[in-house]
């Protein structure tokens, strides 16, 4: 549907600075005559600075544009603080505020972090329990610095306005999900700010994509503006730093409602997107883009399931921000760089992950790696019962990829810059398109993830085998190089995928259907992995990882694998189920290399 087209402002807003002062606070002295003891905090000397660096961007009065980003209760002054003294406490206590997701061993990397030390929360605890003292106002601290908004946008009032059609979530809807296709860029427009404004506090999160015609190469196809969700707060994109939006591209808007049903529970909304035009000159193209897999299934009851996805930079790189994208069963995210000389380095770490607030790791300096560097995103979800029931969803049921609050999503975002620095122009405001380059090959590009798969004829729909794109020179470890513990290594996509709804005998080694979650027919990540004495056919209980670690701990069987050289091999992976007497066999080819494994159906009595 298309409607609105863009209103092009192109103006510069000087705005004002707006300083509003607070007042400060009275210090508790020592009884005369008596020693000296520690005085009580006060909310204005003590508290409030705490307060104005860690908490009061969120909980604050709200402001037209806020979406229900804003938190639900003001913390301001004191008298609106004093009567959630203990409830502050019970949370700051849980390490549950601030909502700072990233491990420790993130510190000090991201200029968004927020985090209270012992020092802080122990002042906090000592002001509640003392009675929460108001103090003096004349000891607070200096007041924050707070640039004002414009017509209740952040960045200022915006260069490009981008509007969709009104939506409404009717009575009976619980979840919705819908798009709108908005106009044309009249030109090239080269962005550094962007701003959603949903519209509602019903809007979970909404994304939006600039469209290309069908004629543009590869990935340029799709350009990414971003997203917006609760905890992501609009960003201006550093001096010389700007994504291009092109002349012609159709801007399709995906907004994410929720709430509850029944009777007059109807939301009506109107999403917008402000852009704000770079006035300096462009050095650098941004770009927005994810390692993602579409491709998993979460099983029913299981309360750790991993899900992994990977991309190499094929030139050298600079990293922006880092964004982990989940729904209501992801707990916890890491990104990991692989680098070309086989060293490791931890990006980031989010070991307590919530939908309910998804943060943009933005790097204070930016991230610099070098060509060849494999970034891997590794997720973990809980569709436990005991999950379920306390976050409302349904455990009973295998969970995949799919936009709605209930289906589940591994949307690991980076935003980066992979162009070389250009020259601008001199004076200082107008864009400088930055070279003409083609993308870098996107690793999990969902067209070229899965090749296909193979089902035993003799047992149609109940044993099936799943093969990804694996079988390039530069994807794959050559095979000569592996030694004996060593398994064949994907880097650019998933492992082979084995689902079985009977049980399959491997010799000796029966797998069963029941491995992944009783009820569930069983489904197996499946390696290939050299041995002192040939190969083994590896059985992990992790098939959504990606291919390029293997995990010891998710290892569940190993059978032996027959080895063979064929000549005139076509370079391409593939897995293959073929029909035997009793049961079936495995053939696994990769160029000019076979592998085979023979395997029984039990026989019914």
């Amino acid at each position: 549907m298309r409607c609105q087209l863009f209103a092009l402002v192109l103006a510069t807003i000087a705005v004002p600075t707006t300083v509003v002062v607070v007042a400060g606070a009275e210090a508790m002295g020592a009884v005369q005559g008596q020693p000296p003891v520690a005085a009580s905090p006060t909310f204005y000397r003590d508290v409030l600075p705490i307060l104005q660096r860690q908490c009061q961007s969120c909980h604050r009065p709200a402001n037209p544009g806020d979406n229900g980003l804003v938190a639900p209760m003001s913390l301001m002054t004191y008298s609106e603080v004093r009567p959630w003294a203990a409830s502050i406490v019970r949370r700051v206590q849980a390490h549950e505020m601030p909502p700072w997701r990233a491990s420790d061993k993130m510190n000090g990397l991201f200029d968004s972090e927020r985090r209270l030390s012992d020092a802080e929360i122990s002042t906090i605890e000592r002001w509640a329990s003392d009675g929460a003292l108001g103090g003096r106002p004349e000891d607070a601290p200096p007041p924050p610095v707070v640039t004002p908004r414009v017509n209740g946008w952040v960045l200022g009032e915006p260069d490009v306005t981008i509007v969709a059609a009104p939506t409404v979530i009717p009575d009976e809807n619980t979840d919705d999900l819908t798009q709108h296709e908005v106009g044309e860029a009249p030109s090239d427009i080269w962005v550094q700010g962007v701003e959603f404004r949903a519209g509602s506090p019903a809007v979970h999160h909404m994304c939006a994509t600039a469209l290309l015609p069908p004629s543009t190469p590869g990935s340029e196809r799709e350009i990414s503006l971003g997203c917006a969700a609760p905890g992501v707060d609009p960003r201006m994109l550093p001096d010389g730093y700007a994504f291009l939006l092109p002349k012609g591209a159709i801007i399709r808007f995906e907004v994410h409602g929720k709430k509850r049903t029944g009777p007059n529970t109807a939301v009506r909304y109107q999403s917008v997107i402000g852009l704000t035009v770079t006035k300096t000159p462009v050095r650098h193209r941004v770009r927005f883009n994810p390692v993602s897999n579409s491709t998993f299934e979460i099983p029913p009851g299981n309360g750790n399931w991993s899900v992994g996805a990977v991309r190499v930079f094929e030139r050298e790189t600079t990293i922006l921000a880092l964004w982990p994208h989940g729904h209501v069963r992801a707990v916890g995210a890491r990104y990991t760089a692989t680098y070309p000389d086989g060293t490791s380095e931890l990006l980031l770490d989010v070991p307590r992950f919530d939908q309910e607030w998804q943060e943009v790791y933005r790097y204070r300096e930016p991230k610099r790696v070098p060509a060849g560097t494999r970034l891997e995103a590794a997720y973990r979800y809980d569709n436990s019962l005991a999950r379920g029931a306390k976050r409302g969803f349904d455990a009973s049921q295998p969970v995949r990829f799919g936009p709605r609050a209930m289906d589940e999503m591994m949307i690991a975002f980076v935003q980066y810059t992979d162009e070389s620095p250009v020259e601008g122009s001199s004076d200082g405001r107008a864009p400088v398109a930055a070279p003409v380059r083609l993308p870098q090959y996107d690793a999990v590009d969902r067209d070229l993830w899965w090749r296909g798969d193979s089902a035993l004829p003799g047992a149609p729909n109940r044993v099936v085998v799943a093969f990804p794109r694996f079988g390039t020179d530069e994807s794959v470890v050559p095979i000569d190089a592996l030694r004996p513990g060593d398994v064949l290594s994907n880097r650019v996509s998933a492992v082979m995928k084995l689902r079985t709804e009977v049980p399959l005998d491997f010799g000796a080694t029966r797998i069963t259907p029941g491995n992944v979650a009783t009820g569930f027919a069983g489904l197996y990540g499946l390696w290939i992995k050299k041995a002192a004495d040939g190969w083994r056919l590896v059985f992990t209980n992790e098939p959504d990882v990606l291919g390029s670690h293997l995990e010891a701990s998710s290892v569940v069987a190993e059978v032996p694998l027959r080895y063979e050289g064929v000549p005139g091999g076509t370079g391409r992976f593939a897995a293959v189920l073929q029909d035997r007497p009793g049961g079936g066999e495995l053939v696994l080819t990769w160029g000019t290399h076979r592998w085979t494994s023979d395997f029984g159906l039990p026989q019914p009595k």
